[in-house]
């Protein structure tokens, strides 16, 4: 009994001849490199080499279904359709060439250039497409992400697909920050129609070592975050001055951002304006930190560890300031009154209760002007609040009480 030949069903015949003729046009108008080589290695896909040049887009392009979904799902239907050849296997780049430009053969270092773990957030791990094969449920999972526009692990586009309109809804607006994670970029906050005391930072970058992970000594110990340097800590001391009363302007400027040299001069730029402003300002403080160790800037108050307080006097040696010494005495009544509520809170020098220097440090601007350095660049930053919250009352008492010295016109200059 002869054999009859068996012949295919139509359909079935066709759907061959269209898989074929679909996958061989597919495989002719790739568009550019391997996918392996535009996750894995970036700058391979904008190279100048001819193998990694972009090719024509394919016409299906204008129904917007990816080429190499098309590749990965035909290869995985039918053996016969060419394999992985020449095609980088786990992520590599071809030819056998790391991907990370190193030696043929040699993969790339975890975490280095080209590895998975340094891909941005969201970028695909190595797929089926670079390892050359698909399994039963990446095949059915990019089928229906192609015909259906379904993905099983979104439900989102589960219910895109019923509820169309959706796609065209704006997204939700993303949560605001808390307001710790927001610097206050204010330049100048004042508190009362006038002022009495001004605030303000000639190095308002000086910091904190604990604040600053990496940082190794007083050198590293700056940073232009207003919430880890000067600028907190004047923030916390015009906040407790503002609620015993006394109205404040401070200045948030840091005037040493570009350079320590010329902060004297830029600091005495910026608060020269502020006291035209606000004639009733009388007590100007600067304050800074100063960069000695630990063991000589810390006390206990109040059963806590705070910052310990130097005061520096600035004199006429270098630039005009013919009253300094009336600062001088100013600074020493400052100190008397720190002394007395809180003993050894200050730090003297050879006996004085301030430290005597040839600049005059922009004290010339009023005779109730005043340089303090609270604590040093060991302290911690609980330790620099605490401090400003104890000064609080005892310069909103001298201002009070009217110890501080009324400001007189005083020509201005070069500063230091």
């Amino acid at each position: 009994m002869a054999l009859r030949p068996r012949r295919w069903p139509p359909a079935a015949l066709l759907a061959y001849l269209a898989a074929v003729a679909v996958t061989g046009a597919l495989l002719w108008t790739r568009p550019g490199p391997p996918l392996a080589v535009r996750v894995l290695a970036p700058e391979r896909a904008v190279s100048t080499a001819p193998e990694l040049q972009e090719r024509p887009q394919p016409w299906w392009v204008a129904f917007r279904v990816d080429a190499d979904l098309w590749e990965r799902l035909f290869r995985w239907a039918w053996p016969l359709f060419p394999g992985s050849g020449g095609r980088p296997a786990d992520g590599g780049a071809p030819g056998g060439e790391a991907p990370d430009g190193g030696a043929p053969g040699v993969a790339a270092p975890a975490g280095g250039a080209g590895a998975v773990g340094s891909l941005p957030p969201g970028a695909p791990a190595v797929s089926a497409s670079e390892r050359g094969r698909w399994t039963p449920g990446e095949a059915l999972q990019a089928l229906s992400l192609l015909l259906l526009g379904i993905r099983w692990d979104t439900p989102l586009t589960w219910l895109l697909a019923d509820l169309p309109a959706l796609a065209d809804a704006a997204p939700p607006a993303p949560p605001a920050p808390s307001e710790a994670a927001v610097e206050d970029a204010r330049p100048l906050v004042v508190t009362g129609a006038e002022p009495v005391v001004l605030i303000y930072h000639t190095h308002a970058t000086e910091s904190f070592l604990p604040e600053l992970p990496g940082a190794t000594g007083p050198q590293d110990a700056f940073t232009t975050d207003r919430r880890r340097n000067m600028v907190h800590v004047g923030d916390v001391l015009a906040a407790a001055l503002a609620e015993l009363g006394v109205p404040v302007a401070h200045s948030r400027e840091e005037y040493d951002a570009a350079g320590r040299v010329g902060a004297y001069e830029r600091s005495l730029a910026g608060i020269e304006p502020i006291l035209a402003r606000y004639p009733s300002i009388r007590l100007i403080v600067d304050l800074h930190r100063d960069s000695v160790g630990r063991d000589r800037t810390v006390a206990v108050a109040g059963g806590r560890r705070v910052a310990r307080v130097m005061l520096v006097v600035g004199t006429d040696r270098l630039l005009s300031h013919p009253h300094w010494r009336e600062n001088a005495a100013f600074a020493a009544r400052v100190a008397a009154a720190m002394e007395a509520a809180y003993p050894g809170l200050v730090r003297t020098v050879d006996g004085q209760p301030y430290m005597v220097e040839e600049g005059r440090y922009n004290q010339h601007v009023a005779p109730g002007a005043i340089l303090i350095e609270l604590g040093g660049a060991e302290n911690t930053l609980a330790e620099e609040d605490a401090t400003a919250r104890l000064l609080a009352p005892i310069l909103a008492d001298l201002v009070k009480s009217g110890r501080v010295p009324p400001r007189r016109a005083t020509p201005t200059g070069p500063s230091r």
